[in-house]
């Protein structure tokens, strides 16, 4: 695959879901791309011989998989948010400041901050020229996300991953997966 000029090869994808994980591989992956399920398949993905791993699990997963990349050596783009309650919080800073002194590459989702139209908005902000900003607000004007309904037969596993993004223990809520874009900027 191509992408900015560099040419990128999926080494080895995990998913809790096997379709999901076949989706990826059919869009980005070659024969030779590996495909590892369940919820220790990340081991398998951090001990190839990948050089990024891009951690893209449900929020709740983050930290856990972040230290196993720390611990690893090997660079990470996280999307976001980096976990979903403090403690995450907390575990996933901490290998983050090990990646900084291991010399890693730490990469976030937040996308926002670097589209050319948002940069625009805010250079006045950051610049100082609108004076000191003593409070804000923010909206975010969006459909509700994806809502999957249950398959029959579907483990609780397996329907918590397919709709993370509807349970606080999983992806945050909608303030830190979804607003917190419009909190950036």
């Amino acid at each position: 695959v191509q992408y900015m000029g560099c040419e990128l090869k999926l080494v080895a994808v995990c998913d809790m879901l096997q379709e999901a994980a076949k989706a990826a591989v059919e869009k980005y992956g070659t024969a030779e791309t590996k495909i590892f399920l369940g919820p220790n398949g990340y081991k398998d993905v951090i001990a190839s011989d990948c050089d990024i791993v891009f951690l893209c699990t449900p929020p709740f997963f983050r930290p856990l998989h972040m230290k196993a990349c720390c611990a690893a050596g090997k660079h990470v783009f996280a999307e976001k948010p980096i976990a979903t309650d403090p403690r995450g919080i907390r575990e996933f800073l901490a290998c983050a400041a090990e990646m900084k002194r291991k010399g890693l590459s730490l990469q976030s989702g937040l996308v926002m901050r670097h589209e050319p139209a948002n940069l625009e908005l805010v250079g006045p902000v950051h610049r100082g020229e609108i004076g000191r900003i003593v409070s804000g607000r923010f909206y975010r004007c969006c459909k509700t996300p994806w809502v999957r309904p249950r398959n029959p037969g579907e483990s609780n596993r397996d329907y918590l991953c397919r709709n993370w993004i509807h349970f606080r223990e999983m992806g945050g809520d909608q303030i830190v997966e979804q607003a917190i874009h419009q909190a950036d900027i």
